[in-house]
């Protein structure tokens, strides 16, 4: 009796482990979290397995002296971090103080530790207080708040990555194609040097957003206007209005695109794009409705208070002679390097533009988006009118729209490995995109300033980095 007890215990373990395994090997969503799981640890593998931490409170000046207040030795953060004084005055003492707040009972408000008489700290618009994963912080112990910054943030990089893989297999890309984009995506230059900055939260979400926009441009999934508003929802209660407007911004110009020019369905134009129209309003605006915690007191308080994004604060663009800083250099902005090998692959995608059928209309909108905020990043002349349209002359340039060029760069990035894979490309055309590469972001730099743009060659600006990180868009990890 135990003879046959003992088998068929080991005998159903057997079973359900081979049911396991030929789940795994079936899922292909599944594979995808492992395979960015292990790229996310590889790549943080000081953070996860050798005790560096995101926290920048004692690695940021005018937070601890050198050798720090009873001989506490301070120590730099474990990634390369840009403006590291907005996260260490600001956003993570916010954040701990709501988290001690809530832990005692308290839901704060206000908070009393802001400017000279404090501000609300619910509509400050970058705490991001209801957020869903800020509620990690409400749950740790005192003790591991180290450790909640770090897993809140390895785990919005683990969903900008996986959605950009979801959002690249609606379009189409296979399996390795949609791994590539979601790989460039998630360890792009931006997120990986601003990536503990308030602005992630909202910008991590930019695939899950576009996903839920691509949903609802599909009149037949009756789920997707739910999950559209939901997906909105949480990228607005994220609380970094800048990064929201883009996220928004790019969502809808891709709703659009789909649903009336992609789709092309028979019928009256007029009735179907006032159909498209409708939908989108109403999920938009429940997904506002979803947020109006965050968002109605946010509205007030911008409506009281002063905001020192004056209409034409979007900044100057950058000099033509600054362009290099898009493929391996930083010069002039912490924010650009877009990386070798996605520029190539835009550029790759329209010399094949016209044999890639089932990726034309993809190519079309994401490189016509990129290519207009690239430029406009610079000082084209065609593009300039830009930034005084209402709102965008508030924004950044050189900065918010970054994450939306990553993510086109990304796609076109998958699309490229992808008919790799099949050889369905021209190898002459391969010729023609290093030269219209090097003409456009090393020629014409030179041509109209050589002497500022050999000098961004000399050896003072480190020419080291040039290695795979940067070709993908990503700078050496520490």
């Amino acid at each position: 009796m135990t003879r046959l007890l003992t088998y068929i215990l080991v005998k159903g373990k057997r079973i359900k482990y081979q049911e396991c395994l030929t789940s795994f090997v079936r899922s292909r969503n599944l594979q995808a979290i492992v395979i960015l799981l292990l790229f996310l640890v590889t790549f943080y593998r000081d953070v996860v397995f050798y005790g560096r931490t995101f926290l920048i409170e004692t690695g940021a000046p005018g937070t601890m002296p050198n050798a720090g207040p009873y001989h506490y030795q301070a120590t730099s953060p474990g990634f390369v971090a840009n403006d590291t004084g907005a996260i260490a005055w600001a956003l993570e003492p916010f954040n701990r103080f709501a988290s001690i707040s809530v832990k005692k009972g308290d839901f704060p408000l206000w908070n009393p530790y802001a400017g000279l008489a404090g501000s609300p700290l619910l509509a400050d618009g970058y705490s991001g207080t209801l957020e869903p994963l800020q509620f990690l912080f409400f749950f740790f112990p005192d003790r591991y708040w180290p450790y909640a910054v770090d897993l809140q943030l390895l785990i919005r990089f683990l969903i900008s990555g996986f959605c950009c893989y979801i959002f690249a297999k609606r379009q189409k890309i296979d399996f390795l194609g949609s791994i590539s984009a979601s790989v460039v995506f998630m360890f792009s230059n931006y997120f990986v040097t601003f990536g503990n900055h308030p602005q992630i939260k909202t910008e991590a979400l930019l695939p899950l957003v576009l996903s839920g926009y691509d949903r609802l441009a599909d009149s037949e999934d009756r789920q997707g206007f739910w999950f559209c508003a939901l997906f909105i929802g949480w990228a607005v209660i994220a609380a970094m209005p800048e990064s929201t407007f883009f996220v928004l911004f790019i969502g809808t110009l891709w709703y659009f695109y789909k649903s009336i020019f992609h789709r092309m369905e028979k019928g009256k134009i007029f009735v179907r794009a006032k159909r498209n129209l409708l939908r989108h309003l109403g999920s938009t605006m429940l997904g506002a409705l979803i947020s109006s915690a965050y968002l109605l007191p946010f509205l007030e308080f911008v409506s009281l208070a002063r905001s020192s994004h004056d209409p034409g604060s979007s900044g100057l663009p950058l000099p033509m002679w600054t362009l290099p800083d898009l493929l391996i250099f930083q010069t002039q902005s912490r924010y650009l390097v877009l990386g070798f090998f996605a520029i190539f692959s835009l550029i790759f995608a329209l010399l094949h533009l016209s044999v890639w059928p089932v990726y034309r209309w993809i190519i079309v909108f994401f490189s016509t988006y990129a290519i207009i905020f690239i430029i406009t990043i610079f000082d084209f002349p065609l593009t300039n009118w830009i930034r005084v349209l209402p709102i965008f002359d508030r924004l950044i340039f050189t900065k918010y729209p970054l994450p939306s060029i990553n993510f086109c760069m990304a796609i076109m990035v998958g699309m490229l490995v992808d008919r790799i894979r099949y050889f369905s490309f021209s190898y002459k055309k391969i010729g023609w995109s290093f030269l219209i590469l090097l003409t456009i972001f090393i020629g014409l730099p030179i041509l109209g300033n050589p002497s500022k743009a050999l000098s961004v060659y000399s050896m003072n600006n480190k020419l080291a980095p040039i290695a795979f990180g940067y070709m993908v868009g990503n700078v050496t990890y520490i």
